[in-house]
């Protein structure tokens, strides 16, 4: 017998207490993102920088990275960036727009054989570049064969670059780019966090909301057997049907102009940061509709944690999550669980609180 759609309210101390820990954690960690960032930084004379690897998908996370990451340089540089570009797109006139100065490759979970074209990409782009100083900004790394090709083609491409830093977002990560790659390694929270505090704009409407992924980073059939209705609501926010008309349609034009001038980026920078900005309070929106949210993507976990929201976290096919949990001890409104029995115990156990 399935239960009555309740959605149960916090009283006024419970609330007061979700909003103090959320903005004291978000506090620390952009404070940490700011040190990582000034140690890669410090010294840089330029001003001049260039963001690549616009995610030119439905993915909200992705779009969340963009859009911190964007906000957070801007802050630094004091200045809008010189050239932007899509993701595994070659920026052909990079060089036109940006003489000199640094090249920043947005972070992640790409870094890898999961996403084996990303690594190729990655990898030409450090071959291309080698007289500009170029920073990854903090990843996860994964490769399913320490000494396969996929490692072997990275590291050839760092290993030629005079001055590339890769930052990571997790302590295995840092410990293998350690041990992999000869180039400074630096850990570094996800940027997603640069946004600060976020909020939906509706109430909930469902007591628990499943957001799993639905692709090769999948570990199991979460909740494949679990029959949905008034309790529970599983959705992925990685497939939405959307015009790519706005962020096709700037680069295009950029491209295609015969001079290059910072009002041509700026038309393609508000293009993406308008599309990004659209995913992300899909996104936003999606998890305020649960009371309590339970999910395997790493950004679900983040955007709820900057949301104040409590949710259960269950891991992806290679320990992304967890192992993001274990190094910046997110625990003051995330609980974990190993499977999706679990995980919707739990759920249900904090409803009732």
């Amino acid at each position: 017998m399935q239960k009555a759609c309740v959605c149960h309210g916090r009283d006024k101390e419970q609330e007061k207490f979700m909003v103090e820990s959320t903005e004291f954690y978000l506090g620390s960690t952009l404070n940490r993102i700011e040190i990582a960032l000034d140690d890669v930084l410090g010294g840089e004379p330029s001003s001049n920088w260039a963001l690549l690897d616009f995610p030119a998908h439905a993915n909200v996370g992705d779009n969340a990275i963009w859009l911190g990451t964007n906000k957070l340089l801007r802050s630094h540089f004091g200045r809008r960036p010189r050239f932007v570009s899509r993701t595994l797109i070659y920026p052909t006139r990079l060089r036109e727009f940006m003489p000199d100065g640094t090249i920043f490759l947005l972070g992640g979970g790409n870094f890898g054989d999961v996403w084996e074209w990303y690594s190729s990409h990655r990898a030409n782009t450090l071959r291309l570049f080698r007289d500009y100083k170029i920073v990854q900004l903090p990843q996860s790394i994964h490769f399913s064969d320490e000494s396969g090709e996929a490692v072997r083609e990275t590291q050839a491409a760092i290993a030629e670059h005079p001055d590339f830093t890769l930052m990571v977002r997790d302590t295995a990560s840092l410990e293998f780019a350690r041990r992999n790659f000869d180039c400074t390694s630096v850990l570094c929270p996800d940027l997603a966090y640069a946004l600060g505090p976020l909020a939906a704009k509706r109430k909930p409407s469902v007591p628990i909301l499943a957001l799993t992924r639905d692709d090769r980073e999948r570990k199991v059939d979460l909740f494949g057997q679990q029959k949905q209705g008034s309790i529970l609501q599983v959705n992925d926010w990685a497939h939405e049907e959307r015009s790519q008309l706005q962020i096709e349609l700037a680069p295009k034009i950029a491209e295609s102009t015969p001079y290059s001038s910072a009002l041509l980026m700026r038309l393609v920078d508000n293009a993406f940061w308008n599309w990004s900005r659209c995913n992300l309070q899909r996104g936003i929106e999606l998890l305020g509709s649960g009371e309590i949210v339970v999910t395997d993507r790493l950004h679900g976990h983040i955007l709820c944690s900057m949301m104040g929201k409590r949710h259960v976290v269950m891991d992806n096919s290679y320990g992304k999550l967890f192992g993001y949990l274990d190094t910046w001890q997110g625990k003051k409104l995330a609980l974990r669980a190993s499977t999706s029995c679990e995980a919707l115990s739990i759920a249900e156990a904090l409803l009732q609180e």
